[in-house]
């Protein structure tokens, strides 16, 4: 196929009007044929729809700077036993020679967008790689009960924020990295998991005046992938991202973030240790002004207090100190984790 060029000079967004469908068994996506991104989604059991990028930039960040790639092909795969119908593009990104190819699946409420090659044919190594407003799922303000629910962890003391805004109601513009998100209508829920390294940075929510719809949009994108944490160790895994569509999934007959988040937790990967949680307490022994609070002795007397008051319920502590203040460990600020199960 002809593919249209792309003005990069001034690099306006544009109607998406070279569309193919991949389709499922329960939804049907609208993409575009010339940028890897959804147009729309419509599920099959009531023809309800949910919007992608409806107006787009053909853009990339390649270790933070700006580049609009030019479409070398477009093919399209039919459905196998264990894959959806897919489509798949082959792009140069200008100026650096980096060849991407990057795939849309559709299978079952899933759509993934994943990176599955990358060609460094010139001297430029891929460090990040973004997708700046790719909107892969978004909501208008003219939808009934358009609402985005959001929640971002940084791994700080009690550094849990979560959001909620009616696009109706809330006039307040957001724009930022995020752990987990949610989109909603009064018809589909939606949300994104990505396989972004930073844990604070999984999803981009932006919620503002879409200046060609001329009406507020709140839409979810990843984050900005690593690819290259460092120049001696072998590359990151590739980017991928999964939407997921769904409506009314907890058969309350209302469709809101809780149905996204039950969706959401069917695809999402587990964190490392999750299962150890229900079944420990965690805290802190801490070292700290030279005064040396918590020897390993008193550390592992207090640990078997804990365990005698509480019938042998497990315990994970984090034993934290500094090498300057009496810590004598080989390590400058931490860590030794002792995990006691059952006595």
């Amino acid at each position: 196929m002809k593919l249209t060029k792309v003005n990069v000079l001034n690099p306006d967004p544009k109607p998406i009007t070279i569309t193919d469908t991949l389709t499922s068994s329960k939804m049907k996506a609208e993409i575009d044929r010339e940028f890897p991104r959804v147009k729309k989604y419509i599920w099959n059991g009531n023809n309800a729809e949910i919007n992608g990028q409806v107006n787009g930039i053909n853009e990339l960040k390649i270790n933070g700077k700006s580049y609009y790639p030019t479409a070398l092909s477009y093919t399209k795969k039919e459905a196998t036993a264990d894959k959806g119908e897919t489509a798949v593009y082959n792009l140069l990104i200008p100026g650096i020679d980096v060849k991407l190819v990057a795939e849309m699946e559709l299978k079952d409420n899933v759509l993934q967008f994943k990176v599955t090659d990358l060609q460094e044919n010139g001297t430029e190594k891929v460090k990040t790689i973004e997708f700046p407003n790719h909107d892969l799922v978004s909501v208008l303000a003219t939808e009934t009960k358009a609402q985005e629910t959001a929640a971002s962890i940084t791994g700080d003391w009690v550094a849990v924020k979560e959001e909620y805004k009616d696009l109706k109601t809330d006039t307040t513009d957001v724009s930022g990295s995020r752990t987990m998100a949610f989109l909603n209508s009064d018809r589909l829920a939606a949300s994104v998991v990505t396989n972004v390294v930073n844990g604070y940075d999984k999803v981009r929510v932006k919620i503002g005046t879409d200046t060609v719809l001329n009406t507020k949009k709140a839409s979810l994108s990843g984050g900005a992938w690593t690819y290259r944490g460092s120049m001696v160790l072998a590359p990151e895994p590739l980017p991928w991202a999964k939407v997921v569509i769904t409506p009314d999934a907890n058969g309350d007959n209302i469709v809101d973030w809780q149905d996204a988040a039950i969706v959401y937790r069917n695809i999402a990967e587990a964190p490392y240790g999750s299962s150890m949680i229900r079944d420990n307490i965690s805290y802190i022994s801490m070292n700290i002004g030279s005064t040396t609070t918590s020897p390993f002795l008193r550390a592992f007397d207090n640990a078997k207090k804990i365990s005698n008051l509480t019938d042998g319920f497990g315990q994970l502590i984090l034993y934290k100190g500094y090498q300057a203040e009496g810590m004598m460990i080989p390590i400058q600020t931490m860590v030794v984790i002792l995990a006691f199960a059952r006595w």
